[in-house]
């Protein structure tokens, strides 16, 4: 037998071990789900008591995306892991599994143990920008996480019935919102977040104002309700997760800021007014 052979057959019996660890872990995780099986009415209240545990967390477990006139609401990454852990007999999974010339792609995978369900998410992520130019490695890096995220909360809202929560995501959005005696720190915070961005508050007025559930118009951070202030934590939690960009959101580029304007300004006529003219005159050495 030639040194080829040998290697090829180290590979084999390698594999195939491995395997057979793979399917024997699986096989006793599906035993130990069938032996303690979940119950639905203790993974509602497990849910409902984790994601309301406090106000941040509570904040933090849905998106908002606003598109044409409309807003589209779901569960986020942070609802997926609380969900997953509630659940429990899961096996979930996220990670890359390849890139092109634009774009990383990443899997999630979720598998219901105790009920031998499972799926496959692919999620794709662009890695250029508006020119084309690919994006460094620390934002392939970042731009891979949250794709990864992402494939991993689709993952697990294709195998545990959305029945199970869909009404408690009501609820903990309530605890996350607060309520008209907290509301006054809510506008304060989220209007300080998005200018913190570059985007004046009137660009969040105009983006309320335009959606189809909107009836009354929006003119100052006083007139926000609690039902403005979701959507707007929700478009926070969906731009922290990279589902969306506050550009998609918004359609146009931050309003640059009147401050820094101003502070431009101030400095080019301070440099202006430190700019000497010569007081030298020929013949008065």
């Amino acid at each position: 037998m030639s040194d080829t052979d040998i290697i090829k057959a180290e590979i084999i019996g390698t594999s195939t071990a491995l395997e057979a660890i793979n399917r024997a872990e699986v096989d006793i995780q599906i035993s130990t789900a069938h032996q303690y099986p979940r119950s639905l009415a203790r993974v509602r209240e497990k849910i409902l008591e984790i994601a309301t545990v406090d106000p941040v967390t509570a904040e933090a477990c849905f998106y908002a995306l606003p598109r044409d006139g409309k807003v589209i609401e779901g569960p986020s990454v942070r609802m997926a892991e609380i969900v997953a852990a509630s659940y429990g007999n899961l096996r979930v999974a996220a990670r890359v599994i390849g890139f092109d010339d634009t774009s990383v792609i990443c899997q999630g995978v979720c598998h219901d143990l105790e009920n031998n369900v499972a799926t496959s998410v692919e999620v794709r992520r662009r890695i250029t920008n508006k020119s084309g130019r690919k994006y460094s490695d620390d934002m392939i890096n970042t731009t891979s996480n949250a794709g990864c995220a992402i494939a991993f909360r689709n993952a697990i809202f294709k195998v545990v019935p959305t029945a199970i929560f869909k009404d408690i995501v009501n609820e903990v959005k309530k605890v996350g919102m607060g309520d008209e005696r907290t509301i006054t720190e809510k506008r304060k915070a989220t209007v300080a977040w998005f200018e913190g961005k570059g985007y004046k508050a009137k660009q969040l007025f105009d983006m309320l104002n335009s959606l189809e559930e909107s009836t009354d118009q929006v003119k100052s951070p006083e007139e926000l309700t609690l039902e403005h202030i979701a959507i707007l934590r929700g478009v926070v939690n969906a731009v922290n997760e990279e589902t969306t960009t506050l550009a998609e959101v918004f359609g146009n580029v931050p309003a640059k800021s009147t401050a820094k304007q101003n502070d431009l300004k101030s400095k080019i006529n301070n440099a202006k007014n430190n700019t000497k003219k010569s007081s030298y005159v020929p013949g008065e050495e």
